[in-house]
């Protein structure tokens, strides 16, 4: 069943209706399942859903709303998610710090824990780069729930 709107209030419920989806995700009220079973039940299967991309998009779209920092988005490969971040110029770092940065300041923290139960074993990169430099510095981020 589909839903239409007047023109003039599209924006508005379109809006809305994704706040709404937000909330319900991060609440945990939409179960999306991300792992397929095999017979012992432990190994995940190599596929990212679209529901677990959309929430860590929502967890880095909010974290990262101030500032010169630019969030990019997620993508997901080879049952891993790739969130990257652009930033507008060096920080002055060596590689080591940024990565131990990444970890600390910009890592979902174990506060998102609907975050951290939706990806269970799939592993989550945070990238860091500036727009001349596509290499840049990543780092994984560590489930507190592994």
């Amino acid at each position: 069943m589909a839903l239409t709107f007047p023109i003039k209030a599209g924006k508005s419920v379109a809006m809305l209706l994704t706040i709404i989806v937000a909330l319900l995700t991060q609440t945990g009220c939409m179960q999306g399942q991300t792992f397929a079973a095999t017979s012992d039940g432990d190994v995940p299967s190599t596929s990212v859903s679209d529901n677990t991309l959309k929430i860590v998009n929502g967890v880095f779209y909010t974290s990262l709303t101030r500032g010169d920092w630019y969030y990019k988005g997620a993508r997901a490969f080879n049952g891993t998610i790739n969130a990257y971040i652009e930033v507008p110029g060096e920080l002055g770092m060596s590689k080591v710090n940024l990565q131990q940065y990444l970890q600390v300041s910009i890592c979902p923290g174990a506060d998102r824990l609907m975050l951290w139960q939706q990806l269970h074993n799939i592993t989550l990169n945070v990238h860091l780069y500036t727009d001349g430099n596509r290499e840049g510095v990543h780092t994984q981020c560590r489930n507190p729930l592994a």
